[in-house]
């Protein structure tokens, strides 16, 4: 039997995020776009942020990563294509710092 890799792999393919997981029937899951139809999403303070990365552990879309020391776009990155924006992210940070805004505030805060 095929031993499970670790961690499900993420690849990109025609523009869609495809997961593969292993088990008795090797199926494929390729996720859907849908930031468009997204009514709130996440706003996160990262001067209160302490990079513990419970955020992206519980997102069940896999699309937070949290930089250790910084990125070009910051602390927390989120992949605002495939944000559902569920809200588990801000019930789960323990500092409180990210807060579930409507998706049309501070436009210009948001990554393309």
């Amino acid at each position: 039997m095929q031993q499970q890799p670790k961690q499900p792999m993420k690849e990109q393919k025609n523009g869609k995020l495809e997961k593969r997981l292993y088990g008795p029937a090797a199926i494929v899951f390729n996720s859907v776009n849908t930031g468009s139809w997204r009514i709130l999403r996440p706003a996160v303070d990262e001067s209160r942020c302490v990079k513990c990365d419970i955020c992206a552990s519980f997102c069940p879309a896999e699309v937070i990563s949290v930089h250790k020391n910084g990125g070009a776009s910051g602390v927390v990155e989120i992949d605002w294509a495939y944000c559902k924006g569920c809200g588990i992210c801000a019930e789960v940070c323990p500092k409180d710092c990210i807060e579930m805004v409507k998706e049309n505030e501070n436009e210009n805060e948001k990554e393309k």
